[in-house]
C-alpha cells in the first residue's frame, strides 16, 4: 500500500508531473539490467551454435526513453546486411551475421547442439515475463515513493491525502 500525504496542493503537482520523467529514467535503467540478465544470458543458452559467430554478436540497448515509451533492443546479427562483412563493437571486430532471424524463426532445422534451437531470443522473455511484471512494479513503487517523499511540508493544515 502506498500512501501520499500532500501539504499544498501546488507542491503535490509539481511532484506529481515530475513522476513519469523518473519512472521512465527509473524503469529504463532497470529494464536494460533485466535485459542482459536473465533475458540475454538464458538466450545464450539456447542460440544455435556451429561457429560462434552468430552467439557472439548480441547486443542490448535501451534505444529510446520518454516520459511515455521505454524501447529496449534485444538483438543478434551485427549491423545491417550490405553494410559491411564486420562491425566493430567496442575494440573487437566481429564478423556480420545475416542469418539471425532465418535461425530464429526455423522451427523445423535439426541444429548442431542439443538444447539449441529456435526462438531463442523470444523463448527467454516469455519465461521472464513473471519477473518482468514484478520489476515494473517495484519500479512504479520506487519512483512514486522518491517523488513524493520529497514534498516539504508547508506551515498550514495538510490539504490533501491520497490512499492507494
Amino acid at each position: 500500500m502506498v500512501k501520499i500525504h500532500a501539504v499544498g496542493l501546488r507542491a503535490f503537482a509539481t511532484r506529481f508531473h515530475a513522476l513519469p520523467r523518473v519512472l521512465s529514467i527509473n524503469l529504463g535503467k532497470r529494464m536494460r539490467g533485466f535485459a542482459v540478465d536473465p533475458i540475454m544470458k538464458q538466450s545464450l543458452r539456447i542460440c544455435p551454435k556451429k561457429t560462434g559467430a552468430l552467439r557472439s554478436t548480441w547486443k542490448v540497448r535501451r534505444t529510446k526513453t520518454t516520459p511515455d515509451h521505454i524501447r529496449i533492443q534485444l538483438s543478434y546479427g551485427g549491423r545491417t546486411p550490405g553494410s559491411s562483412e564486420h562491425f566493430v563493437q567496442g575494440a573487437k571486430i566481429k564478423p556480420m551475421v545475416d542469418y539471425a532471424h532465418v535461425l530464429h524463426e526455423n522451427l523445423y532445422k535439426t541444429y548442431s547442439e542439443p538444447g539449441t534451437g529456435p526462438k531463442y531470443l523470444e523463448q527467454p522473455i516469455n519465461n521472464n515475463l513473471g519477473e518482468l511484471k514484478k520489476l515494473i512494479r517495484a519500479s512504479v513503487r520506487e519512483s512514486v515513493l522518491s517523488v513524493f517523499s520529497k514534498i516539504a511540508p508547508a506551515k498550514s493544515k495538510p490539504n490533501l491525502s491520497v490512499l492507494e
